[in-house]
């Protein structure tokens, strides 16, 4: 069942703030510098919606001038550069301030010729987007929230003034536009016995705009900042790149686009009151905790939206004739290089267990052909997940573990999200894997590796009803002359069930020492001596049908191995 939660939170501009294009048309990745903005969260079963809020102003002033702002798809939140002109203005003006209850508010710009908008300002500035203008431009109506990286929103009109004077030849903003504040700035300057100034004589604005803001000082809407779509989503408990841990009362939310929510900090009860929001609180006092309901209400929304998507993929495979079932998908972390001396850089992956296969993705299969553009395609039975422990850690990451692909020696270092998703992953390995084999046994499709057993050459054979079986080449026999025929042909062809199989041991080179037991209980133990190019495969095999024939006797095995290397 779907979790749905509204709260608010902070979110913290340290981290890169990616806008939602339907409604903004910002760029993918814009970072706010040391701000820090209250918004509110809405979770639904498909998406998390971050909402910031915004004043309602009273109707009857904005239907009383007669000038008509256009939207021109302006973003909530912009960032430009402006350079000094030849007089060493930056060509605008400012009204407002925290001492009357206004953001710092730029309340007129002036046009600039063409040749002072070429060798002035890369961003321009203009009114309304006019033509001797570049974009992104300054308009009137723009609230100030940040200059050269320092925060201003909430500051006094002095302070804000201050700060641009001080500035150097080029200021980077960070403003917000507000229509309603642009309308009765317009139609301020509109009058003939006004007139604006740099420094800002507010007095008859901050009346008019400070009345229009009280008579709907109890009303405020949200406007919806970000979308972010759940199915394939992910959450970043790490700096992006790094082992960098976030707080535990902070969260990151990423959709299979790559949008983000940004890095969301949960407050505390006391917080709630003081971030402007009029929500109620929540019961929990600690930001901690509260950070925690939601991490766990959006995780199980994403598993819920995966499982729904993997029944789609399930049935359709079904329909083709084709036995592709997706056992498991999931995001995790992986390691870029092993340079111990160095550190280590991350970027995030998509795993997914379909069939027999085990499979990583740069981008999670959405469309049934989507499956053929993995990056890394190996069969389960051929792969070993080793979980570490704290102590074996490579970094600050935890729930790190190995995934040894093949018998070439390759393995990855990866990390979860937690711990619970490092026990489902195993558990999903041990299911899949055991499927998988005995699908080849149904099949009558053994796994096979050419060998050598005690000087002759041929075929090991492990099958889930037969057990370990060796086969000569009969080639081979043909051209040992030291070896009479029959007594080759009862030396070199052997089989023994996985039951009988009491230990292994191997030179860590190519020799695999298999000791069975005898038939009867007197006899001594039957040890096989098999030589075996790629001996690292050949035991990731073995695991993988030891693991199976296990499950088949005792169904809880997989749950108790899987928990048996948790820190």
């Amino acid at each position: 069942m779907s979790a749905s939660l509204t709260g608010p939170c902070i979110l913290v501009s340290g981290e890169p703030l990616v806008v939602d294009p339907k409604h903004s048309s910002a760029a993918p990745s814009a970072a706010i510098g040391g701000l820090e903005l209250p918004v509110r969260l809405v979770l639904t079963a498909t998406s998390l919606t971050v909402q910031e809020s915004v004043a309602i102003w009273d109707p009857t002033v904005a239907a009383s001038l007669a000038y008509q702002f256009d939207r021109s798809g302006l973003p909530l939140v912009r960032e430009l550069s402006l350079c000094r002109d030849r007089r060493g203005s930056f060509g605008f003006s400012v009204r407002g301030g925290s001492e009357c209850g206004l953001p710092v508010l730029v309340s007129k710009v002036q046009l600039r010729s063409s040749s002072e908008s070429a060798s002035g300002s890369r961003s321009g500035a203009g009114v309304g987007g006019g033509g001797k203008s570049r974009l992104p431009a300054l308009f009137v109506g723009d609230a100030l929230l940040g200059i050269d990286q320092a925060c201003v929103d909430g500051a006094t009109h002095e302070e804000a003034v201050a700060r641009l004077r001080n500035a150097g030849q080029q200021v980077t903003l960070l403003v917000r536009h507000y229509r309603q504040a642009a309308r009765i700035l317009l139609s301020y300057h509109r009058r003939p016995s006004t007139a604006t100034t740099a420094t800002g004589d507010q007095v008859p604005l901050t009346s008019q705009l400070l009345n229009s803001q009280q008579k709907q000082k109890s009303q405020s809407s949200w406007a919806n900042l970000m979308t972010v779509p759940l199915l394939y989503a992910r959450l970043r408990c790490y700096a992006v790149g790094t082992d960098r841990p976030r707080p535990a009362d902070c969260l990151e939310v990423v959709a299979l686009s790559g949008h983000s929510t940004g890095c969301l900090r949960f407050l505390t009860k006391h917080q709630h009151t003081t971030c402007g929001t009029n929500i109620s609180s929540s019961s929990i006092n600690s930001g901690f905790q509260l950070a925690a309901v939601w991490r766990s209400a959006i995780i199980n929304n994403i598993r819920r939206l995966s499982k729904i998507k993997s029944i789609e993929f399930n049935a359709y495979s079904s329909n083709e004739g084709a036995s592709l079932a997706v056992h498991y998908a999931n995001w995790f972390s992986l390691t870029l290089h092993e340079n111990p001396l160095r550190s280590r850089l991350w970027q995030d992956v998509f795993l997914a267990m379909r069939g027999e296969d085990l499979l990583l993705f740069e981008l999670p299969p959405v469309l049934a052909t989507d499956w053929r553009s993995y990056s890394l395609k190996e069969k389960l039975y051929k792969c070993v997940i080793r979980v570490l422990p704290q102590q074996e850690l490579l970094d600050r990451r935890s729930n790190a573990f190995f995934l040894h692909v093949g018998g070439g020696g390759e393995a990855f270092y990866m990390s979860a999200a937690s711990s619970d998703e490092v026990q489902q992953l195993e558990r999903c390995w041990f299911n899949a894997t055991s499927a998988a084999l005995d699908a080849r046994a149904r099949r009558g499709a053994p796994v096979m590796f050419k060998v050598t057993c005690q000087g002759v050459y041929g075929t090991l054979t492990f099958d889930l009803n037969r057990g370990v079986e060796f086969k000569s080449d009969p080639r081979s026999r043909r051209t040992a002359a030291n070896l009479a025929q029959a007594t080759a042909q009862q030396q070199t062809n052997w089989v023994h069930s996985f039951s009988s199989l009491r230990r292994t041991s191997d030179d860590r080179d190519q020799t695999l020492y298999l000791h069975f037991s005898a038939s009867s209980a007197e006899a001594p133990a039957v040890v096989r001596v098999i030589q075996a190019p790629d001996l690292q495969l050949m035991l990731i095999v073995l695991h993988a049908f030891l693991s199976s024939k296990l499950a088949a006797v005792d169904p809880l095995f997989h749950r108790h191995l899987a928990g048996a290397h948790n820190p």
